[in-house]
């Protein structure tokens, strides 16, 4: 059994994976794997983290959602849910606007080096999904703003 309350990271403990803002049942009957765990680890110290360090305190709305959760909510059937690499999130001290400018642009690294393999703007809804490339999936960099309805590519680089 995985103690929920083990550190990811400085800030970011294991019960903070199996969440939801929409179904938190169906999230709290989810069971991790130890690659999921290790997953979960890597999207923390990769994304998370760096985020925390630079805005403050992050709200997880969702993370790992097992096929049932997903359904529930109508995620996409390729979701990087399913295996922990992406996380929903908000920052009570900045808007989402910021997240997304941070990802495009706005810390040391350059837009190639950055480690997510999707980050998705929500602006209607406050969040960002951000996601991590693992091994086993298609491999992506992308940034996209979802507005109306539609997702639109935003070029890697660009701040909005």
């Amino acid at each position: 059994m995985v103690d929920p309350e083990s550190r990811l990271t400085k800030n970011f403990r294991l019960g903070e994976v199996c969440v939801s803002s929409d179904c938190p049942d169906l999230a709290a009957a989810i069971v991790l794997t130890d690659y999921e765990v290790q997953v979960a680890k890597l999207l923390a110290e990769s994304l998370l983290q760096p985020l925390r360090d630079t805005f403050g305190p992050i709200n997880v709305l969702s993370w790992k959602r097992s096929l049932e959760l997903n359904q529930a909510i109508g995620g996409s059937e390729q979701s990087d849910h399913l295996y922990a690499s992406a996380a929903d999130i908000q920052c009570w001290s900045a808007p989402p606007q910021r997240f997304f400018d941070w990802f495009l642009g706005h810390h040391a690294l350059t837009s190639e080096q950055r480690p997510y393999r999707q980050v998705i703007l929500y602006s209607a809804e406050c969040f960002i999904h951000a996601s991590i490339n693992i091994p086993g999936r298609p491999f992506k960099h992308e940034a996209l703003r979802y507005e109306d309805g539609v997702y639109r590519l935003v070029p890697v680089g660009q701040c909005t």
